[in-house]
């Protein structure tokens, strides 16, 4: 009995060993797939990560490569904002230089004049225009009346005017001489008294111009009674 026993265990032992080696081998390829399949949705799953990540990465790859090519752009314009510069500089060279230049001619009295604008007059500058006579009653009306009459070519006034040496003779026809003064007073402008100086007793020596800044001319004039002359 004992016998039979350990003979069915046996056989039953044969029989199910092959099965369960069986179940172990197909547990172990399931185990093995199971790995695989893991790692495969593991490496998936990081690869999407890696995928995330870089797309959180495109917008600031897109600043940088807007940077990037601002920063060539300006490369470029680099040369002529530098030959601008460079111009720009000279420039304020030259010119510099120009208002030092001025600045000299305007301190040593030489600065260009232009034809057509007239140097000021002085305040004291009586114009042609504005003559008249104005009679002989004080050396300074005495000189306006002078130049009046010459202007005017008034022979008989510019004789009143005069001290002559030798009162009462004319010389000379009236309507030439009248002619002559207005011939060559003809550009006369105007005149004013730069200085006046008492020499003596009823006499008094004027100095005179009859341009701005031009040279002064001396006249005596003398008092003779309520009037005053001019010295021929």
């Amino acid at each position: 009995m004992k016998n039979s026993l350990r003979f069915t265990w046996r056989v039953v032992s044969v029989l199910i060993l092959p099965g369960g080696l069986t179940v172990v081998v197909l547990n172990q390829d399931a185990i093995i797939k199971l790995r695989a399949e893991n790692e495969a949705l593991l490496g998936g799953q990081q690869e999407a990560q890696r995928l995330e990540l870089e797309n959180q990465e495109i917008p600031r790859l897109r600043q940088d490569a807007d940077e990037i090519e601002k920063l060539r752009a300006e490369n470029q314009a680099l040369p002529k904002l530098r030959n601008d510069v460079r111009q720009l500089r000279r420039q304020a060279g030259e010119l510099a230089a120009l208002r030092a230049e001025n600045q000299r001619l305007l301190a040593n009295g030489k600065a260009t004049e232009r034809p057509d604008v007239p140097a000021p007059l002085p305040a004291d500058f009586l114009l042609r225009s504005n003559l008249r006579d104005a009679g002989l009653g004080t050396p300074e009306a005495a000189i306006q009346t002078f130049f009046w009459a010459m202007c005017q070519g008034n022979v008989e006034r510019v004789s009143q005017c005069i001290l002559e040496r030798t009162p009462g003779i004319r010389y000379g026809d009236v309507d030439v001489q009248r002619q002559d003064l207005l011939k060559e007073w003809s550009r006369f402008s105007g005149f004013r008294i730069a200085s006046k100086k008492e020499n003596a007793p009823d006499t008094v020596l004027i100095s005179l111009q009859t341009s701005p800044g031009g040279t002064e001319m001396q006249r005596i004039i003398k008092r003779v009674g309520n009037e005053w002359k001019l010295e021929e």
